[in-house]
């Protein structure tokens, strides 16, 4: 599927053709300036796609061009393409250069990740640990405290050691 959409020289769309699997399209200008026209393939970009595009001037047939415009027509040709590739080659390099810093990312995070799981998990586990020693030694030291209280309160009173002399 390819959409296709065409532009005029003020930038008002002329055509839109949405999700084509094949078919053909004439338009007929009728202003100077420059037109866009402009293929889309996101729909499926799986699938493989043969474009063909043809256009063709009507009445430009008889016009004869110097050699000096052909020249001067062909360098701006190429210096606008050159310019264009020079953008192109910028962008690549610059998504590649994205591309290697998620990879680094992602490396990072992967190596990461499983240290501070098992770091988390050892300290989960000696929290358990020194909670249940912590838990013996309140229960321990409870027990002493009642065992020396009582002693406290079994001392027999004095008075029940007395002897009566008569």
């Amino acid at each position: 599927d390819i959409t296709m959409r065409l532009r005029d020289n003020t930038g008002r769309m002329i055509t839109y053709q949405g999700r084509k699997t094949h078919g053909t399209y004439n338009h007929t200008v009728k202003g100077a300036g420059d037109y866009e026209v402009c293929f889309n393939n996101r729909h499926a970009m799986v699938d493989s796609k043969k474009l063909v595009w043809e256009f063709d001037i009507l009445g430009d047939e008889d016009v004869v061009q110097s050699q000096e415009e052909v020249v001067l027509a062909v360098n701006q040709t190429m210096e606008e393409y050159l310019f264009q590739a020079d953008l192109v080659k910028k962008s690549v390099m610059k998504v590649r250069v994205n591309i290697a810093k998620s990879k680094h990312s992602q490396w990072w995070l992967g190596m990461k990740t499983p240290k501070d799981t098992e770091r988390l998990e050892s300290i989960v586990s000696m929290i358990d640990t020194w909670s249940m020693a912590y838990s013996c030694l309140v229960v321990v030291v409870g027990c002493i405290q009642v065992v020396v209280l009582k002693r406290l309160f079994q001392v027999t009173p004095t008075t029940t050691k007395l002897n009566m002399r008569i």
